[in-house]
């Protein structure tokens, strides 16, 4: 392994005139600087295929641009640009986020020093209709890091934790490791199937990179999250019956779906009524409660205050 390899920077965009610039400049700015750069844009009404390849021709770095005349989905377009990369490593990033500076050095460094084969990193969120920047891990998930990245696949099995902006990657495990044309959450997917193969997994604690949410992300589109869902943790259904904590994590997430949808009718009494049984429900799961107290309601309130 050459100890300054050439890295690929996977960039996917559609419809980010607005962030396409601040994206691309965030690369072309890395203190690395042995990137090349596979730019797809997928099938924009907008400007910013122009845009991202202005920048990348004005650049020093190599670049390769493709533009679909249709709209593909993130996995199909992932494994296109995993073919085209001339790297050794593959980091993955979408048109409307940006890296640190630092970003692509850093996690190389940290997967040579470590001889791993996969590394995450901290960031931060930026909300966009807010303008303003939130942690993207809590201190508690930093405490608990080493565990779940030793243990990626149980840890991750029912409820996918770790963000994957920057995902760094070795090129070689996504050729023989595609991405599931057939899931939406492909992040997650691809996460749980290199860590049932026991590939090696690090974690970089430092804001290397930002995430940006949008009124249209998928985070925000709670049809589409229980669709992921459910794409996800039915191909491992068995192992999550099987682990008490991911049996748990998955039953917590059946309730939160749930009260999602009631949510779009909160103004019916009814669904307000039910909406609240519905929290109880979730809060006797969540902190263990014991059955006894669940009609019982001054018990449940004292029980609940003292585990809260």
């Amino acid at each position: 392994m050459s100890s300054n390899p050439l890295i690929s920077v996977t960039l996917i965009s559609m419809n980010h005139e607005k962030f396409i610039e601040q994206a691309v400049t965030s690369i072309i700015n890395q203190s690395y600087q042995n990137i090349e750069v596979i730019f797809l844009d997928n099938n924009s009404k907008d400007k910013t295929f122009e845009i991202a390849e202005s920048l990348l021709k004005k650049s020093t770095l190599r670049y390769t641009c493709i533009k679909n005349v249709e709209d593909k989905g993130v996995s199909e377009n992932l494994n296109t640009q995993v073919k085209l990369a001339n790297g050794e490593f593959i980091s993955v990033i979408s048109g409307d986020d940006w890296f640190e500076k630092d970003d692509i050095e850093t996690r190389l460094r940290h997967l040579q020093k470590n001889n791993l084969d996969v590394i995450y990193a901290n960031g931060n969120k930026f909300i966009d209709n807010l303008n303003c920047f939130q942690d993207l891990y809590t201190k508690q998930f930093i405490k608990q890091i080493n565990t779940i990245i030793n243990n990626c696949f149980q840890e991750n099995i029912a409820q996918n934790l770790l963000f994957c902006p920057g995902f760094f990657v070795k090129k070689q495990i996504l050729i023989e490791n595609e991405f599931d044309v057939n899931i939406d959450a492909e992040d997650w997917d691809i996460n749980l199937r290199l860590a049932r193969k026991n590939y090696q997994f690090g974690f970089v604690n430092k804001k290397l990179f930002n995430y940006r949410i949008l009124t249209n992300s998928l985070s925000n589109n709670y049809e589409k999250m229980e669709k992921s869902y459910f794409q996800i943790t039915d191909k491992y259904l068995d192992e999550i019956k099987k682990n008490p904590k991911a049996k748990k994590k998955y039953d917590i997430k059946l309730i939160e779906f749930r009260i999602n949808k009631i949510k779009q009718n909160e103004n019916n009494k009814y669904n307000q009524k039910k909406l609240l049984e519905i929290y109880k429900e979730l809060n006797f799961i969540k902190y263990n409660l014991p059955k006894r107290f669940y009609k019982n309601q001054i018990n449940y309130f004292k029980y609940l205050l003292r585990k809260l």
